[in-house]
């Protein structure tokens, strides 16, 4: 009987765990140089958190027994942003239990909310975001995306949703409970429900044609949605900031699992802890086991780590929750971004974590389903630097987008900070171009409107947005301008590496990309790679995702002068149509001037090399 009830606890994710902390009480970090507090309270029953992308402050939190609330510079909005309706909450896990904001939330204002709608159906809606009269931020035009998803009204009805970026929604249904264990590998619904899947469809709610099992000729099912199999409970979605891989948090029956999940994955369930490299199966990237673990007994989400207000060594590390336990993990992963070398009990003493997410500021904001929202900040002493919202933006041709900038740490006299674009086209607008910080006001961050005008082509083209002070070190923003001239089903290009302004050398370099078409990826014949207007390589490769050479880091940059040159990459689709991305990059290769110490390579030079620093400098005095 007691081991049963130890087992409810360890597998239910919102059932209280025996002995469990007041709701309010803040936990302690592991490192004396973080701190954390209370960023809000009095919302029980916390699912799920996002922040807004426009640079207003706004952090949406879904609560499971109907609404989505909104936090507006760390005050609870009196009015719910949405009550939703109908909402089934007769099991613990049922509800309104996964949120999502479109990447473009900035210009179309999209919400996504995924609800248990009944003890029989979940729905994923979308929600547009507006004003009322009185200045709330308000959803309205609810719309149900994607089809039906099943559900059995008890637990593990899964929750995750988070966008990719190829710019589709993903999301994770789990097996609707051990005693039903639908869509489970060897069922009899394995290949017909969404039961036990990660989906991928359109932001509009259509099928992706790349999903592994698509198959539009015998009509749209839930099979042409599949983008992987054999997943328990994936409450847990999230996409690798640098590499664009889907890294899914399992909860587990006697492990709970991080999962690196590509198109057509399958993680096992009811197999569970696969460390096998010859049976086709997932083998996890992290593993702890339910009962004996100092991490916890219930992993719920995670995030990757890439703002600037923590030290550098903290950038790219994968924090994680677990909800039995209520602490805060932190994993380091090795160069590639692919696998987990190390993890850590980071912070302890909470209770109910159900989500974590990388704030506007910088520092990491958590939830206790209890009700509470925690912020971790670096108390440390920090270099004098500049804190950015974002690293990169992405704005429709016609459109604009905001990132904020403050200081890390107060200065002793005033710091003037230049923002100006330091590589791309020169149809960018930037508003304000100077901005100015002061010992009261450093940690208040000021906002920052780029805005991109019309051309006359048909290429999407990367830009980088420099912020520098005098003796601190620069930031940037990587903007991608999406053209609006293309003909009407183009297939769209995206660059991936290298970003638009980096500094590349050597004979390793990373040049991919991927591509996608409104008639389905698989219609993609090919993408070609050009290196100042020539062609330089075609990859044939299906599924859409391109390699310069066929593969990773297969660019030699050796044959190319130092400077400025342009990369494009242009995806072809079956009826002759294309579409392109275009950026700059400088090369920078060491000159060997016979002296045995590499020439100029010896200098340091910074990734904004001499050509676009000469350029940002004559902008900023022209």
């Amino acid at each position: 009987m007691r081991k049963d009830r130890l087992i409810l606890v360890s597998t239910a994710l919102f059932l209280t765990p025996l002995g469990a902390f007041a709701a309010t009480r803040p936990g302690d970090p592991e490192d004396p140089n973080f701190a954390e507090s209370v960023y809000a309270t009095g919302l029980s029953g916390i699912t799920s958190l996002a922040w807004a992308s426009d640079g207003s402050n706004t952090l949406f939190v879904a609560v499971r027994t109907g609404t989505v609330r909104v936090l507006r510079n760390g005050s609870l909005q009196a009015t719910a942003f949405a009550t939703v309706s109908p909402v089934y909450t007769g099991h613990s896990e049922t509800g309104v239990i996964g949120l999502a904001l479109d990447p473009d939330y900035a210009s179309n204002r999209y919400v996504y909310v995924f609800v248990t709608e009944s003890a029989s159906v979940q729905k994923i809606y979308r929600y547009t975001a507006g004003t009322d009269a009185s200045g709330n931020l308000v959803g309205s035009g609810k719309t149900q995306i994607g089809p039906d998803l099943p559900c059995e009204g008890v637990n593990h009805d899964g929750g995750g949703l988070a966008f990719g970026p190829d710019g589709h929604l993903y999301f994770g249904v789990g097996n609707l409970g051990n005693d039903n264990n639908i869509g489970g590998n060897g069922t009899s619904t394995e290949r017909t429900s969404l039961g036990s899947k990660i989906g991928c469809m359109t932001s509009s709610g259509a099928a992706v044609a790349s999903n592994p099992w698509y198959n539009a000729s015998d009509g749209i099912t839930a099979t042409d949605y599949v983008f992987a199999q054999g997943m328990r409970n994936p409450f847990g979605l999230r996409f690798h900031p640098t590499t664009g891989a889907l890294w899914v948090f399992m909860v587990g029956d006697d492990y709970e699992q991080i999962f690196l999940v590509p198109r057509g994955g399958n993680a096992g369930w009811p197999t569970e802890n696969n460390t096998s490299a010859s049976n086709g199966l997932l083998i996890p990237k992290l593993a702890y086991p339910t009962r004996n673990s100092p991490f916890g007994r219930c992993i719920t989400r995670g995030v990757f780590y890439d703002g600037t207000a923590f030290p550098a060594s903290y950038r790219g590390n994968l924090f994680f929750v677990d909800y039995v336990s209520g602490k805060v993990m932190r994993s380091v992963l090795n160069s590639s971004g692919d696998a987990i070398t190390s993890t850590e009990v980071f912070v302890s003493g909470n209770s109910q974590l159900v989500d974590i997410v990388v704030g506007p500021d910088g520092a990491l904001y958590y939830a206790g389903h209890g009700g509470t929202v925690y912020r971790l900040s670096y108390t440390g002493v920090p270099a004098l630097g500049l804190t950015l919202s974002a690293t990169e933006l992405l704005i429709d041709e016609g459109g604009s987008g905001t990132f904020t900038v403050s200081l890390s740490a107060a200065p002793t006299s005033n710091v003037t900070v230049f923002v100006e674009q330091s590589a791309g086209p020169e149809t960018l607008t930037i508003n304000p171009s100077v901005l100015q910080f002061t010992p009261g006001n450093w940690n208040s961050p000021q906002t920052v409107t780029v805005s991109a005008g019309q051309d006359s082509d048909a290429v999407t083209e990367g830009a980088r947005v420099s912020c520098s002070a005098a003796g601190l070190p620069g930031r940037h923003v990587v903007v991608t301008v999406r053209d609006d001239d293309a003909a009407s089903g183009a297939p769209r290009a995206r660059l991936r590496m290298p970003e638009a302004g980096a500094r590349v050398s050597g004979p390793n370099a990373e040049f991919f990309g991927d591509g996608e078409d409104p008639q389905g990826v698989g219609t993609l014949e090919r993408a070609e790679f050009y290196i100042d207007g020539t062609l330089a390589f075609t990859d044939s490769a299906a599924g859409g995702h391109y390699h310069f050479g066929g593969g990773h880091n297969l660019w030699d940059t050796r044959g190319l002068s130092n400077g400025v040159h342009i990369l494009r990459l242009t995806v072809y689709d079956s009826g002759g149509l294309s579409g392109s991305h275009e950026i700059e990059v400088d090369v920078f290769n060491p000159v060997d001037d016979g002296d045995g110490g590499g020439g100029c390579g010896a200098l340091g030079i910074e990734p904004v090399l001499a050509a676009l620093a000469l350029r940002a400098l004559l902008r900023r005095r022209g």
